[in-house]
């Protein structure tokens, strides 16, 4: 029996893994909540617990539930974090749910996949604005910069953390400029994880939660002080019936503003605190690539 954990990061293709890819391999049972809740609630758990409190008896399902002959793979990028990125960025929540994982499952493997960490940024603050933020880029740069919310930028770090814990062996990583832009690239990386799925099933024309344009967003950042949004009720996952408005706006009337307006302009997110943090990050950024050995084929 071998069983995969996908874990993220946040805003590297989770979703269209989840649709797409692990659904279709053959030799695995897949698990993961985009089409049902089967044993949502327990990973849940697992997701915002701190292993000081956390108690065994409420995943007791969950652990019998694995069977010998059989594989699996439970993709769920929440447990890069589950919280908003303020919260998730400073990686403590990363570093707890891996090790209560651990502790659960002594012989599990990891899936992790990196992003350029600038476009990572700018993708994770648009979907701040997408659930109701307000703050311009520069205001929510420098907060998190305050609380170490960007602490998990430091790949370097996080990758010898999972060899640490689980060996070198049992940790699946790579780029998401390479997997998602080049199909050799994708299918060296599948193989490294399944033997039996069919290739030519992936649509990789297929695009799932696409970022706003940059114009869009100005423009959502404006209409999210004069509604209720996900954020200002606290509401961060599903469709909620009390958001009518918001919903409308998020799922139609923006995704089809941006197609219009999809012309990238970077520039509106330029600023000091940003030129910092990049420079900040050349360090860990070569020590992490100098360690993976990984190389950015496609600078997209």
């Amino acid at each position: 029996m071998s069983i995969f954990f996908h874990v993220g990061l946040h805003k590297t293709g989770s979703t269209f893994l989840q649709s797409e890819v692990f659904d279709k391999m053959k030799d695995f049972e897949s698990i993961n909540f985009l089409k049902n809740d089967f044993f949502q609630k327990e990973f849940e758990y697992i997701q915002s617990s701190n292993p000081i409190y956390f108690d065994k008896k409420k995943i007791k399902n969950l652990e019998n539930y694995f069977e010998d002959e059989k594989n699996y793979i439970i993709s769920s990028e929440q447990f890069a974090g589950n919280f908003n990125f303020q919260i998730n960025g400073t990686g403590t929540q990363f570093f707890n749910n891996m090790n209560i994982l651990k502790e659960i499952f002594p012989k599990i493997k990891i899936i992790i996949i990196f992003r350029n960490q600038l476009d990572l940024l700018l993708s994770h603050y648009k979907d701040e604005v997408v659930n109701g933020l307000t703050s311009d880029f520069d205001d929510w740069l420098r907060l998190r910069n305050r609380f170490f919310s960007l602490n998990f930028l430091n790949y370097d770090k996080t990758i010898e953390f999972l060899w640490s814990l689980f060996g070198r062996d049992n940790v699946i990583f790579d780029l998401y400029e390479n997997i998602f832009y080049d199909t050799s690239k994708m299918k060296f990386f599948l193989d490294k994880i399944s033997s039996s799925y069919n290739f030519d099933q992936i649509n990789f024309s297929k695009r799932i939660n696409i970022s706003p344009s940059d114009t869009t967003i100005i423009l959502n950042k404006f209409t999210n002080r004069l509604i209720k949004t996900k954020l200002n009720t606290q509401s961060f996952t599903g469709r909620y019936e009390n958001l009518k408005i918001y919903n409308f706006l998020r799922y139609h009337f923006y995704p089809f503003l941006s197609k219009i307006f999809k012309k990238r302009n970077k520039k509106i997110y330029y600023c000091d605190e940003l030129y910092k943090l990049i420079k900040n990050l050349e360090v860990s950024n070569t020590n992490f690539f100098n360690k993976t050995k990984l190389k950015i084929i496609n600078d997209i």
